[in-house]
């Protein structure tokens, strides 16, 4: 009986070779990887439906706090750039106002 191999293909189609963990197709460095693809896939389609909380207030801490959440919303495409541009005028416009 042969020891069954990790079945993960590079991208020139040859296949990893080390020996793959009891009862898996993939190795323990491939499982790993696959699985933290899977939690970070989970978690950018959870975060694409949180809606944006900003808070009104004067306090410098909270605006760099507001101007992260419009950030984070830009980069996981749940608003449009014209919008950011928007939402951060405002958060400067209530802090120097």
């Amino acid at each position: 009986m042969s020891t069954p191999l990790c079945k993960h293909q590079f991208t020139d189609r040859t296949t990893c070779q080390s020996v793959a963990l009891r009862g898996q197709h993939y190795c323990m460095w491939h499982r790993t990887e696959a699985d933290r693809r899977r939690r970070s896939a989970r978690v950018t389609r959870l975060s694409r439906r949180r809606p944006i909380s900003l808070t009104i207030s004067q306090n410098p801490s909270i605006a760099q706090h507001n101007i992260q959440q419009v950030i984070d919303a830009i980069l996981a495409d749940r608003i449009s750039d014209k919008r950011a541009g928007i939402l951060l005028y405002a958060i400067a416009n209530n802090l120097y106002s």
